[in-house]
């Protein structure tokens, strides 16, 4: 089973908080689509921990994140064909 931890919201992640997602032995980090950045998808995955993001209904925040290299690994939403160009 692959397990993530839903981080604090809308907090930005620090690296205390991925050592701490390393030291429960965690796959995934679940976070409020207004924390991911570029540097928090590096840094995850540097230390091998995947980023589902929270709760994105907009494509525009999709696009965002595309245009500037940095989607994370998963989305959670309210809009199942969002991911689909639909």
């Amino acid at each position: 089973w692959e397990v993530g931890l839903d981080l604090t919201y809308r907090k930005a992640v620090t690296d205390a908080d991925l050592a701490h997602v390393l030291s429960l032995g965690l796959d995934w980090i679940y976070v409020e689509q207004t924390a991911v950045n570029a540097d928090l998808v590096r840094r995850a995955h540097g230390a091998g921990i995947r980023v589902m993001a929270y709760t994105v209904n907009e494509r525009a925040i999709l696009e965002s994140w595309r245009s500037a290299g940095m989607l994370p690994d998963g989305i959670i939403t309210d809009h199942v064909d969002l991911g689909t160009g639909g």
